[in-house]
């Protein structure tokens, strides 16, 4: 919680940041919505405890409704759906910001990203998360970790966030080779660029005695969803040839996905592994006047795909109620027998009940534009103050197409809007404070890396 009250304006009127510090979750504490909590968060052995290798495939830009699982008449996601029938299936899994480099903070660490314009100076900044990723913790007990995408690493220092989740190797763009694979825009490869470098990872870090964890990127999805030209579509849409490119791409990156978990049942390692594939984010095609996603605040752009797959350790099953991406760390940990101390994690493990009115935030890339409160079925749009809050009812309607404000007392608005501004200002602060705290472990190598720029590290990334 902030030391001294700071006053925080909002379309309720201004209110002092310091006095949600004894409010209770409900209403925005600041200390439980911030990261600090998950600061010491380690992982202990228990004697449950499964030392199964761990892979988290993430799929760029895709979102659940434009996937098999999440629509049986769509068929652009057949092997994804096949891994749903055996495995657990999240109905409603939410990104909390529609933006690449923050929901990977989400995905590998727990935590909510930062409501920071500029991911340079927040989760890239060196050592500016304020929790331990994944692979952190993880590596602890002896896991080799890796993280792979075909993009390149140079946008935004991918790099540096990567470093600060505890990936100890990371392989992009500039690591493979590219001939014959079909570039993608400006940034990258398509995904199969990464197949055999991924693979042959893979059986290397099969053959040690400890475990491995590997994260894995893809991006061939990702606007403007140019494909090889061998690659045959299809034709979804009659006449938006956007989404027909759209679609396409997912079903290429399905074909992907199949190939690569087939690699890990050539070598015999499907019985030894736990695999969550997930949508870092989704995308809009209009839907409500905007496309792609980044700022992007409606449920197109934050309902992804999820589905965990782990032969005799996870039931087919499908999940309920309102879920979030920081669930994954926690449900890795129950799956693999871990308990969590140290610390506290708002996520809850895909194996647990969560309540009907479960709480979740969202923000866009800049969190000044827009902020979400979710409470069960009820979701309320705030958007600083330029436009009247919005309220759906989005089990009823699921494409928010009207807006109940009106029928809203205006109480709980008002209520809301403070919860989200108590809670935009919480998270900010504890990525305020990380920072500081990096700069004062090592200031010289933090302001160097700053100033300068750090060029990509392909291997083992210093924190």
């Amino acid at each position: 919680a902030p030391e001294t009250e700071r006053p925080v304006e909002s379309a309720a009127g201004r209110f002092v940041a310091s006095a949600w510090q004894s409010r209770g979750e409900a209403t925005g504490d600041v200390r439980a919505q911030t990261p600090f909590e998950a600061a010491d968060v380690r992982l202990v052995p228990t004697d449950s405890t499964d030392r199964r290798n761990v892979v988290v495939v993430v799929l760029e830009s895709v979102r659940a409704r434009s996937t098999t699982p999440y629509d049986s008449t769509l068929e652009t996601t057949p092997f994804l759906d096949s891994l749903a029938r055996r495995g657990m299936l999240v109905e409603r899994m939410y990104t909390p910001v529609s933006y690449t480099n923050k929901s990977l903070v989400a995905l590998f660490a727990g935590i909510q990203p930062s409501p920071e314009l500029r991911v340079e100076d927040s989760e890239g900044f060196p050592g500016g998360l304020p929790a331990p990723g994944l692979p952190t913790l993880l590596a602890e007990h002896g896991y080799r970790t890796a993280f792979m995408t075909p993009a390149t690493f140079a946008f935004e220092r991918k790099d540096r966030i990567v470093a600060n989740l505890g990936f100890e190797e990371a392989y992009g763009a500039t690591d493979f080779p590219t001939e014959g694979f079909t570039p993608k825009a400006y940034f990258g490869y398509e995904d199969r660029v990464v197949l055999d470098r991924a693979l042959a990872w893979v059986e290397e870090a099969a053959a040690e005695p400890d475990p491995f964890f590997l994260g894995l990127l893809t991006l061939s999805s990702h606007h403007p969803y140019d494909l090889p030209a061998s690659f045959p579509r299809r034709r979804y849409h009659p006449r938006d040839e956007e989404m027909n490119d759209y679609l396409n791409s997912i079903r290429y990156t399905d074909a992907f996905l199949e190939a690569f978990v087939g690699g890990f049942e050539r070598l015999g390692l499907l019985e030894e592994t736990v695999f969550v594939v997930v949508g870092d984010h989704g995308e809009a095609f209009g839907e409500h006047g905007e496309r792609t996603h980044g700022n992007v605040i409606w449920d197109e752009a934050l309902h992804v795909p999820a589905v965990v797959y782990a032969p005799g350790a996870v039931e087919p099953q499908r999940v309920a109620g309102a879920r979030s991406t920081k669930d994954v760390l926690p449900t890795l940990a129950d799956v693999l027998g871990y308990r969590v101390e140290g610390g506290r994690l708002r996520g809850v493990s895909l194996r647990e009940p969560v309540p009907d009115d479960r709480t979740l935030y969202h923000a866009t890339k800049n969190a000044r534009i827009g902020l979400v409160l979710r409470r069960g079925d009820r979701k309320y749009v705030y958007w600083g103050g330029r436009r009247p809050t919005q309220v759906f009812d989005t089990r009823a309607d699921p494409e928010e197409r009207t807006d109940l404000a009106a029928e809203t007392p205006p109480e709980e608005i008002r209520a809301v809007e403070a919860d989200l501004l108590g809670w935009r200002f919480g998270v900010g602060q504890a990525y305020e404070r990380a920072r500081a705290a990096a700069v004062q472990s090592r200031p010289d190598a933090a302001l160097a890396r700053r100033s300068r720029g750090m060029e990509h590290v392909p291997r083992h990334l210093a924190p």
